[in-house]
């Protein structure tokens, strides 16, 4: 029964199978293992099905990173010279300057530092000025 499979995170046993999410009775890949974690799920929570099951559930479109995961955090890129930027609901916001940061209260020992693929599934908003 393939209702059984909703909710569930699945793959198939074939090497290099990609990871899904069932809901609504289709499937949806994860774009990056980044994203699977954004979405609160580990590796622990997968489960190996059978080529045939994994072809009579329908492709939807992929999952990328789940940005409430990030809504409300400090974050910079793993690349050299990134800046800092505060994660609203829907975008990453930069700040126009260090006197920007500061005027918010922030301190910089809170930035997380997050992979090149958390930067590019997060779209950048308008830029924070002195407040």
């Amino acid at each position: 029964n393939l209702a059984s499979y909703n909710g569930k995170l699945i793959k198939s046993s074939a090497a290099g199978s990609g990871v899904y999410l069932v809901e609504n009775g289709i499937k949806r890949a994860f774009n990056s293992a980044e994203a699977l974690y954004s979405h609160r799920y580990t590796w622990a929570n997968i489960l190996t099905v059978s080529d045939t099951v994994m072809a009579n559930i329908p492709t939807g479109p992929t999952l990328g990173i789940n940005i409430a995961a990030y809504t409300g955090k400090l974050i910079r890129s793993s690349s050299a010279g990134s800046g800092a930027y505060l994660v609203d609901t829907s975008t990453r916001r930069p700040f126009d300057s260090a006197d920007a940061f500061n005027s918010y209260g922030y301190s910089w020992n809170s930035i997380i530092t997050v992979s090149d693929i958390v930067m590019a599934d997060i779209p950048v908003g308008a830029p924070l000025g002195v407040r």
